[in-house]
């Protein structure tokens, strides 16, 4: 039977998930990451401690990623968490080998590409590789402090994206989670609806 009444739909809104750009969504998680690895340098370079900077690198990369892809999935997820340890182990090796340049670099000539290269060799001659893992251990697990909240957030309700078409004709945009068991809802709602309006 056709619900249409005076042009009025009275059928349940349509709802339309909202696809998942993956290749945004990696660049705006890389750029969260940066921005994450630029604080660390910061930080790192005026004596104080990091690990705050983790937090911050892991919102922002899961955040980035929800904003530039459209929603934040299980794969977004993973992305995410590649990047930021990548980026993790990469700025933290970058700032150690700064320091061992500005030392080095007074008494030879070397270069920081030089030291960059050749840091694992300098740490053990140094007798610091400890340190180095235990600070990147705080790093990761700051990190991994920011990271979860958005990640359980994101399992226990999902971040998808869903267009609503409402009764007036007009698509509004809404966040909402589609499930199996709403959509059913929805559906006897319309036939109970029909039932008690056309009997």
């Amino acid at each position: 039977m056709d619900n249409n009444l005076n042009g009025t739909n009275y059928n349940a809104p349509a709802l339309e998930v909202k696809g998942e750009n993956v290749l945004m969504g990696t660049i705006g998680a890389i750029l969260g990451a940066l921005v994450g690895a630029a604080l660390i340098a910061i930080l790192a370079k005026v004596g104080y401690v990091a690990s705050i900077s983790g937090v911050v690198m892991a919102f922002l990369s899961l955040f980035l990623y929800d904003k530039f892809a459209g929603k934040l999935s299980k794969k977004g997820i993973i992305i995410c968490v590649v990047i930021m340890v990548i980026t993790v182990f990469l700025t933290e090796w970058a700032v150690w080998s700064y320091v061992f340049y500005k030392e080095l670099s007074t008494i030879y000539d070397v270069t920081f590409g030089e030291v960059f290269k050749e840091f694992f060799s300098l740490l053990k001659l140094a007798e610091s590789t400890g340190d180095f893992v235990k600070d990147i251990a705080m790093l990761y697990f700051f990190t991994a402090l920011g990271a979860i909240p958005t990640i359980s957030k994101t399992a226990q309700s999902g971040t998808a994206k869903v267009l609503k078409d409402d009764q007036s004709g007009i698509v509004k945009p809404a966040s909402e989670i589609v499930t199996e068991e709403a959509t059913t809802a929805d559906e006897n709602a319309v036939k109970t609806f029909d039932k008690d309006f056309f009997n």
